[in-house]
C-alpha cells in the first residue's frame, strides 16, 4: 500500500506506465490518496522517486 499526496502525480503517472498491477484499488483520504496494490515491480525510477515510494510504503 502507498499513501501519498494528491499532488504527486508522478507516482501515479509511473504506476500507470510500467506496472502490471494486479487488483487495484484507489481511495482518497482528505489530501491523500491511499493506492492499494500488488505485484508491481518498476524500473528507470529516478532516485528521487523512488526514495519517496519506500518511505510512502505501508
Amino acid at each position: 500500500m502507498l499513501n501519498l499526496p494528491v499532488v504527486y502525480f508522478q507516482v501515479m503517472d509511473l504506476l500507470h506506465q510500467q506496472a502490471p498491477v494486479a487488483n487495484p484499488y484507489m481511495e482518497r483520504l482528505k489530501d491523500r490518496r491511499v493506492i492499494h496494490m500488488k505485484d508491481a515491480q518498476l524500473s528507470g525510477v529516478s532516485v528521487e522517486l523512488a526514495d519517496f515510494i519506500k518511505r510512502s510504503m505501508k
